[in-house]
């Protein structure tokens, strides 16, 4: 296959959620807008990484849903694409909005396999730490009859899921891919494929922000703040791709070498 042979598809909501009142003012006191957290503004960024490497893609605005709303959505919005690409293409890439490509993704299309995919295991701090699970950040389909039983059997999986389950599509979806082991060709993808921030990023050829952890650490950020206490740009952290830090001028970075250096000749307080 060829690059023209696949198509990476994803979604996002057109909306941010807001933020608890307290997190809002906090955010409107350092001059930082919702829309800056939004889906949208990383869908900007995963487009232009697929213009950039010249891919075909169809990235679909989507109703106002919640997290939990939106994970479940996910196969049945893999299966409508399949649906309506299985006459121009031989697979399809499922790609989360809030990632992008930093290197050329040219290895994908030479998978011989009906699904390939990132299994990895859970850190400590999950509730049930050093459990298996699928990363859902980059998901290859290909589309043959393999590919549309399992995903189909996927989709009839998440009509019965709890609203309190947490990451359902990855659990289902594993779940069916140790079932049909003996009748689908599964390709563990290497780490490479797909990181999230943070985590070996950058060598990383699809790089996960993971915005919905990190609108988590946000809240529990804030709300660990002195609301009088000022902040200073860097200290925040934001996207880099988004908000770049701001450069040091060379009188900052003396009078800050300066500083450092007097305090550690400093005597200790007794």
């Amino acid at each position: 296959m060829t690059k023209d042979d696949v198509i990476f598809v994803s979604f996002y909501t057109a909306t941010a959620e807001p933020f608890p009142r307290r997190v809002a003012r906090k955010l409107q006191q350092m001059g930082i807008t919702r829309e800056e957290f939004s889906y949208a503004a990383h869908a900007k960024l995963l487009i232009e990484s697929l213009e950039k490497y010249e891919l075909h893609y169809e990235v679909e605005k989507i109703d106002d849903v919640d997290w939990h709303a939106a994970v479940c959505s996910k196969p049945a919005f893999i299966l409508k694409m399949m649906k309506k690409h299985e006459s121009k293409y031989k697979a399809i890439i499922w790609v989360d909005a809030d990632s992008y490509f930093a290197k050329n993704p040219y290895e994908l299309w030479h998978i011989r396999g009906d699904l390939a995919c990132r299994v990895v295991k859970r850190p400590r701090s999950h509730p049930r730490p050093r459990t298996t699970e699928v990363h859902m950040g980059l998901l290859y389909v290909a589309l043959n009859k393999h590919s549309w039983a399992l995903v189909e059997e996927w989709v009839k999986r998440m009509d019965d899921v709890p609203p309190t389950e947490r990451c359902p599509e990855q659990e289902a979806l594993y779940a069916l891919l140790l079932e049909r082991r003996d009748s689908i060709r599964w390709v563990d993808l290497p780490d490479r494929f797909a990181q999230a921030i943070g985590w070996g990023h950058q060598f990383a050829v699809c790089v996960q922000f993971q915005q919905s952890r990190y609108e988590r650490e946000v809240e529990k950020l804030v709300a660990r703040l002195d609301a009088l206490e000022p902040i200073r740009p860097h200290d925040w952290p934001r996207d880099p791709r988004l908000h770049p830090p701001p450069a040091r001028t060379i009188e900052e970075t003396r009078k800050l070498q300066a500083w450092g250096r007097a305090k550690r000749k400093s005597p200790p307080k007794e």
